[in-house]
This record gives structure tokens, C-alpha cells and sequence, in this order.
């Protein structure tokens, strides 16, 4: 119970005055020294408070003389209440303005009680002064008797007073721990929502890193699979491109059998001409046979024709060179058969030797027309095979490229998935830090409620 309202109780009051023994008698005894204490105890708390001045620690609790004066008006006025020996609810009011002036001020019980030992015994020793002079009449029972009742007096009130000033100082506490209990509950209860959100936006971050470590995990593994995929078709393309190079140079080795080919073809013509001319010399001997000649010289001539058509068709070939060879060969043959019988027609031989060195000379063109385009194929394929080349070395470095890329890739694969791993970990211990706010904003409620 609350020892402020326990003093507004009549029956609180009425238990410490038996317990006193403050009955009526000595009440009455208390209302008897109110003259006495009206005359004495202005000069006893004036001496009082004057002894305060030793010790300015409390004459500053006071605020200086203008302060004291105040105070030591409201002592005289609660004495003479006490005085009137009624310890009513006037006494209580009186009483609980002394404690909670004190308590205010932070004058400390021991300090409390020294001012009463002072006021008591200025009181006493006047009041023995003036039994002595036989004021008062049967010095030594009286003496007794007003002394008896003036210290129970002053113990009553210092007990209350006292029970007052330690009441106020519980609540001050008490409220001080209030406050302090509320600025516990706010600042750790912020603490702890902010921890739980903490842990709610981190398990939440940690849940996106995992998804965007797995999606990243994905498509590093497609793009793993595409890097093979190119690392294969640049593999192919390097082996085309040394199918193609090893084409070029087979090319190259033909048509440098082909310039060959018309070199050869060319001694033949020279080799003609030189036997035309040695058969215009024997025309004479050989009249006989100039008819036979004529037609052979024909047939020639449709060869010849042949096989500049057959030039001009397989420029990049020699094989129509063989055949004409072949057919000249048995044209050959078919002439020295016919000059045994064509003896006496050299008139007519003369007019197809004339013509076989007409067409030997457009042979001999033809060849060499066949012998620079074959010089201008031969140049297109050098430059061909050094463009082949070089895009075969481009291609080797485009497969290192990718071997590196793939391996990039699948480092980062690997990275995104230890990335996975981490962060649902950090999942987990988000979950258990959440977990963990929970129940440590429980134990604060709990906390707090006892303390309450």
C-alpha cells in the first residue's frame, strides 16, 4: 500500500500514535507546551539555520537566505501543528509537505535527522531552563513529562516524514525505471524490428542472388553448349580451309604442268614448220603423191582446227593436248602411207603445205594465248592459296578464341553455382536471424512485463 495514502488513513495514524504511546494525556501534555514552543522556537531554528551555514552544500539546497527564511516559517508553522495534538488530516497535509520539500531537494534522511537532534534539544534545553525557574511548577515530573511527549513527538513526525521522503524517492525510482523500461522497450524493440527486417530484406536479397546465380548458372551452361558448337563448326571450317589450300596448290601444280604442256606444243609447231619447210625442198620428188597429200593436208587442218577448239575449251587442262597428239599420231602414220602414193601431185602438196604452215602459225597463237591464261590462272591461284592461308590462320585463332571463351564460361558457371550455394546459405541464416528476432522481442516483452 502506498505509504501516502496509508498516512491520509485515520486508522494508519491512529496505530502509530498507540504504538507512540502519544494517547490523549500526552497530547494534552503537547497542547500545554504550545505557548512555550510560540515564545522558543523562532530563536531554536533562526540558531538552526544559522548552523547551516558551516555547511553550504546545504544552505545551497535551501536557495541562499531568502530560501531559508521560507523554510524556517513552514518549520515553525508544522511545529505548532504538532503542538495542537491532533495528528489529523491538517498534520498529514503539513507532514507530506516537509517530506516531499525534502525529498525535492535531495536532503538525505541522516541529514534529516541531524536537524531534528538540533531542534530537539534547543527545545530541551530551554525547556529545562525554564523549569528551573520554576515556571512550570513540579520541575522534575513535568520536565519529564513534556520531554517524554516532545521526543515522541518528533519521532512520529520524523517517522513520517522520514516514510514520506523514502516513498517519494520508490516512485521516483519506480518512475525512473518506468522511463527507462520505455526507452529499453523502444530503442531494443527498434533494434530488434530493424534486425528483423534486416534479416527479412537480406533473406529476401539472398533468395533473388540464389535465383539470379541459378538463371546465371543457366545460361552459362547454354552458352557452354553454343561455345562447343562454334568450337566444332570453326574445326570444321579450319579443315575445309585445308581441304581448299591443298586444292589450290594441286591446281597450281596442274597448271604448271599445263605451261609445260604449251612449251612442248610450241617445239612441236617449230618442229613442223622446220619439216613443212623440208617438204616444200622434196615437193619436186614427190608429185605422185600430192593428191593423197591434199586430203591429209585436210584432215590436218580439221585436226588443227580440233585442238585449238579443244584448247580454248580445257585451258586449265592438258588432257585435250593428249588427244590431238594421238590424232596427229595416226595422221601421221596415214601419210607416210599416202607419200608412196601421192609422188606425182606436188603441185597440190605445195598448196597444203602452204596451209599446214597457215594453220602451224595459228596453232602456235593459240598456244600462246593458252600460255598466258594459264599464267593469269596460275596468278589468281597463288593469290587464292595466300588468302587461303591466311584464313586458316584466322581460323586457328578463332578456335583458340572459343576453346578460351568455353573455358571462361565454364568458370563462370562454376562461380554462379558456388554463388547458389552461398547465398541460400545466407537464406538459411536469414531465416534463423529472423527466427532469432522473434524470440528476443518475446524475451524483451517478457522482460519487461516483469519488470513492470
Amino acid at each position: 500500500m502506498n505509504m501516502t495514502a496509508a498516512l491520509s488513513q485515520t486508522d494508519e495514524t491512529s496505530d502509530r500514535l498507540a504504538f507512540l504511546r502519544l494517547d490523549d494525556a500526552a497530547r494534552a501534555d503537547l497542547r500545554s507546551l504550545k505557548p512555550f514552543l510560540e515564545k522558543h522556537l523562532p530563536d531554536v531554528l533562526a540558531a538552526f539555520y544559522e548552523h547551516l551555514r558551516h555547511y553550504p552544500e546545504l544552505g545551497r539546497m535551501f536557495g541562499g537566505s531568502t530560501g531559508q527564511d521560507r523554510a524556517r516559517g513552514a518549520q515553525l508553522k508544522h511545529w505548532l501543528v504538532i503542538a495542537d495534538g491532533r495528528f489529523d488530516q491538517t498534520y498529514v497535509d503539513s507532514v507530506r509537505r516537509i517530506g516531499n520539500v525534502h525529498a525535492r531537494l535531495g536532503l538525505e534522511p541522516g541529514w534529516y535527522i541531524g536537524g531534528y537532534a538540533f531542534i530537539l534539544s534547543g527545545i530541551m534545553e530551554r525547556l529545562t531552563r525554564e523549569m528551573e525557574s520554576g515556571l512550570f511548577g513540579r520541575r522534575s515530573e513535568k520536565l519529564s513529562r513534556y520531554g517524554t511527549v516532545l521526543i515522541r513527538a518528533a519521532m512520529l513526525d520524523m517517522d513520517f516524514a522520514i516514510s514520506i521522503y523514502l516513498e517519494r524517492g520508490r516512485a521516483e525510482k519506480a518512475e525512473a525505471l518506468l522511463h527507462l523500461v520505455d526507452a529499453f522497450r523502444s530503442t531494443v524493440g527498434t533494434i530488434v524490428e530493424s534486425v528483423g527486417d534486416a534479416a527479412g530484406a537480406m533473406r529476401d536479397s539472398a533468395s533473388r542472388m540464389a535465383s539470379n546465380a541459378e538463371a546465371t548458372s543457366t545460361s552459362a551452361e547454354t552458352v557452354d553448349m553454343a561455345a562447343a558448337d562454334a568450337s566444332r563448326a570453326v574445326g570444321s571450317a579450319a579443315a575445309a580451309t585445308e581441304e581448299m589450300s591443298r586444292a589450290a596448290s594441286e591446281i597450281a601444280h596442274q597448271l604448271e604442268r599445263m605451261k609445260q604442256l604449251s612449251s612442248d606444243a610450241v617445239g612441236h609447231v617449230d618442229a613442223g614448220r622446220t619439216a613443212i619447210n623440208e617438204l616444200v625442198g622434196a615437193a619436186e620428188s614427190i608429185g605422185k603423191i600430192v593428191t593423197l597429200i591434199r586430203t591429209i593436208a585436210e584432215q590436218t587442218n580439221l585436226l588443227a582446227l580440233n585442238a585449238t577448239i579443244e584448247a580454248a575449251r580445257a585451258g586449265e587442262a592438258g588432257r585435250g593436248f593428249a588427244v590431238v597428239a594421238n590424232e596427229v599420231k595416226t595422221l601421221a602414220g596415214q601419210t607416210q602411207k599416202a607419200t608412196e602414193e601421192i609422188g606425182g601431185q606436188i603441185d597440190q602438196v605445195r598448196s597444203i603445205i602452204s596451209r599446214v604452215a597457215s594453220t602451224s602459225d595459228a596453232v602456235a597463237s593459240a598456244i600462246a594465248a593458252l600460255d598466258g591464261t594459264t599464267t593469269t590462272i596460275a596468278a589468281a591461284t597463288e593469290e587464292q592459296t595466300a588468302a587461303t592461308r591466311e584464313v586458316a590462320s584466322s581460323t586457328a585463332d578463332a578456335a583458340t578464341a572459343t576453346h578460351k571463351v568455353s573455358d571462361i564460361i565454364t568458370g563462370v558457371g562454376n562461380a554462379a553455382r558456388e554463388t547458389g550455394v552461398a547465398a541460400r546459405r545466407v537464406v538459411d541464416a536469414a531465416s534463423e536471424l529472423d527466427q532469432e528476432s522473434h524470440h528476443l522481442r518475446t524475451e524483451v516483452d517478457r522482460f519487461i512485463s516483469s519488470v513492470g
